[in-house]
């Protein structure tokens, strides 16, 4: 059986103070954005619980797969990334996640999201909110480990019971190139003018 963690990058391995630092120092790189500190605490986790990783950040839209392992690793990162989640036209985050879940060939027990974001209401009891201003923080960490802790089968099993619904609502825009940082946010409003003309949050 496999544990997973959902993981958010922006509010979580940076703040605001780091960006506004790699701004003085003029580091527009991806790898830049984030750090290593924080990196830590995710590591901390993912060390202690063995979690797969599944980025949920808006960064999957901006980056490939391979792109995002090299750039976290490059900040120390350790865990094993194995996805990204899909987006779903006028859900929330924590409903990606739960179609994730759904729709995965693994055999998942227990999994935890990291995100500042609030819209998780489907996995709410999963979720870790680390405040977007500082980042992710031991305590934060020490929640995701308790929570990765539990068995989580029930859950898992009523989002596999709803997957043809989830899967209806996916709508692919995987990028196939790596968009630089300078053309990050005009990419990141398309996508979001094309999947979430109404932010909604949508029941699971």
């Amino acid at each position: 059986m496999d544990s997973v963690l959902f993981l958010d990058i922006d509010g979580v391995l940076n703040s605001k103070a780091h960006l506004i630092g790699r701004a003085m120092a003029f580091d527009n790189s991806w790898a830049g954005s984030i750090d290593r500190r924080l990196v830590t605490h995710v590591n901390r986790v993912v060390e202690a619980t063995g979690a797969l990783v599944v980025i949920c950040s808006d960064w999957r839209h901006l980056l490939t797969l391979p792109t995002l392992r090299k750039t976290l690793q490059r900040r120390g990162f350790v865990g094993r990334i194995i996805d990204t989640t899909n987006a779903l036209r006028n859900a929330d985050r924590g409903l990606e996640c739960a179609a994730w879940l759904a729709s995965t060939r693994r055999s998942v027990d227990a999994f935890a999201a990291i995100d500042d974001r609030r819209d998780f209401a489907p996995i709410e009891r999963q979720h870790v909110r680390p405040n977007k201003l500082h980042g992710i923080s031991n305590q934060d960490a020490d929640q995701a480990i308790r929570i990765l802790s539990r068995p989580a089968k029930a859950t898992i099993a009523s989002y596999r019971a709803r997957v043809d619904k989830l899967r209806a609502l996916t709508v692919p825009v995987r990028t196939s190139t790596n968009v630089p940082t300078r053309n990050a946010e005009r990419v990141l409003e398309e996508v979001y003018a094309r999947l979430y003309p109404k932010l909604v949050t949508v029941p699971c």
